[in-house]
């Protein structure tokens, strides 16, 4: 049985300071149809972090995005896009952690994404600040996670 996807319920420890560099800089793909969510998630992440964020607006154009940048994490809007199911996202790309944002998710469905592989769900509204700390988790849990042999 697959463990359980982390929902967005993480609260914010201390961000990094924007005066501290940063190891590595950050690539985000954001794959959101709607300008104002899109705008406010780039915005946040770009000033508050210092990251790249990419935004797609269609999943063909992300997976284009994705094979071309390789970004660390992949942020899917599943309501905006209008994908059935991330695991279309996955064709033909390295893996790369996804993290869902949706309205809401019901018990059934959170069921049916946690077999899909997907790192995180982040439920909306969300707070910005929360957002980041649970990518920076997920880019710390990449980072210690064994490379496969």
């Amino acid at each position: 049985m697959s463990q359980p996807v982390p929902s967005l319920l993480y609260q914010p420890t201390q961000l990094p300071s924007p005066d501290t560099p940063p190891d590595t800089p950050k690539c985000i793909l954001l794959i959101d149809q709607t300008e104002d969510s899109g705008t406010v998630i780039k915005l946040s992440l770009e000033m508050m972090m210092g990251w790249q964020v990419l935004v797609a607006t269609s999943l063909p154009q992300g997976r284009g995005l994705a094979l071309e940048h390789l970004p660390d994490i992949i942020l899917l809007d599943l309501e905006t896009t209008g994908v059935s199911t991330p695991a279309q996202l996955y064709l033909n790309l390295p893996p790369i952690p996804v993290v869902l944002i949706v309205p809401r998710v019901r018990l059934g469905d959170r069921l049916k994404i946690e077999q899909q592989g997907i790192a995180a769900i982040v439920d909306k509204p969300f707070d910005p600040l929360t957002l980041a700390q649970c990518l920076i988790n997920l880019l710390n849990q990449s980072a210690s996670a064994p490379v496969p042999d």
